[in-house]
């Protein structure tokens, strides 16, 4: 006999809840970062700006396979100065920030507008903002990346 649980009636694996804040995906492949209380809390008393974000994303980082850039370009995952998060990134044996073995899965998020805006400006007067999906990759872009680590791994 299965016994259905009221507190799993609601329950979305799609939906992150950390200790300030939430992390959704959606259904076009983006994530929604949404502040929940005890976030709204810990902004009212110490702020938040673009690279403090971390402090308020430790928590998740920490239990989770989503990691919180303040500068992508800096983390060496792309030509690009915006922030972002990323999901099934890990660091290798050699200290490499990677998603070998896991590129299925993975995926980098990122805030189109970090030139115009802030996003934590837009997460405090919205409650919420939306980071974009750099694209789940195709069969044959897997492939080619694994032939491509491969190949780099034996090259001396």
């Amino acid at each position: 006999m299965i016994t259905k649980f009221k507190i799993f009636e609601n329950f979305r694996p799609d939906i992150y809840h950390g200790r300030y804040l939430n992390l959704e995906k959606l259904e076009n492949g983006n994530l929604k970062i949404t502040i929940n209380y005890d976030g709204k809390i810990e902004v009212e008393t110490y702020g938040i700006d673009w690279d403090r974000f971390s402090d308020y994303f430790e928590d998740i980082r920490c239990n989770s396979d989503y990691n919180y850039f303040s500068d992508l370009g800096d983390a060496g995952l792309g030509m690009t100065n915006s922030p972002g998060i990323t999901d099934g990134y890990n660091y290798d044996d050699e200290g490499e920030f990677t998603d070998e073995n896991n590129e299925e899965n993975s995926d980098i998020y990122f805030y189109p507008n970090y030139m115009i805006k802030d996003f934590t400006e837009e997460l405090i007067k919205n409650g919420s903002v939306i980071f974009n999906s750099s694209a789940k990759k195709t069969t044959e872009e897997i492939e080619e990346i694994k032939l491509k680590r491969m190949t780099n791994k034996y090259n001396v």
